[in-house]
């Protein structure tokens, strides 16, 4: 049987996720629970970037954000250019930011090239398989990492 090189390790990863759906959010903790991911779960995006800049502080940075578009105070994708932002003005590389939404026809295309996101998740089917579709987007990082210290 054979096993992918250097698979990841999800207990090393960190997970944000912004989602103003309570049920929405006890959905996620019931999946999340399950991939050993070290996860947090906030309602806005005003609170995301608050987050976002507390774990950056304590050097204890996000390995992935995962975002509601439409939510009160700050939606995601404001709160996914302000992580941008950060990002540049402390020298950090850009973590994958997946926007995810029931609302797909709706959302603003030019969004996801402006922050370089990995992918609008669609709703429902993204809450029922949030742990792989995270698991996968951690792998793919962490190939395109390895990839990029090759060169």
């Amino acid at each position: 049987m054979s096993t992918p090189s250097n698979p990841v390790t999800p207990a090393r990863f960190k997970v944000l996720l912004a989602e103003d759906n309570e049920t929405l959010r006890d959905l996620m903790s019931v999946f999340l629970a399950k991939t050993g991911v070290t996860w947090r779960l906030v309602s806005n995006g005003q609170e995301a970037l608050e987050e976002w800049q507390r774990a950056l502080r304590s050097g204890a940075a996000y390995d992935l954000f995962v975002t509601d578009v439409q939510m009160p105070v700050m939606d995601g994708i404001e709160a996914a250019r302000a992580i941008r932002r950060m990002e540049t003005q402390n020298g950090c590389a850009p973590v994958p930011i997946a926007f995810c939404t029931a609302y797909a026809d709706n959302f603003p295309q030019e969004a996801l090239s402006e922050v370089n996101a990995i992918g609008i998740w669609i709703k429902p089917d993204a809450i029922l398989q949030l742990g792989p579709k995270i698991l996968a987007a951690l792998q793919s990082e962490k190939q395109e990492q390895k990839e990029l210290s090759c060169c």
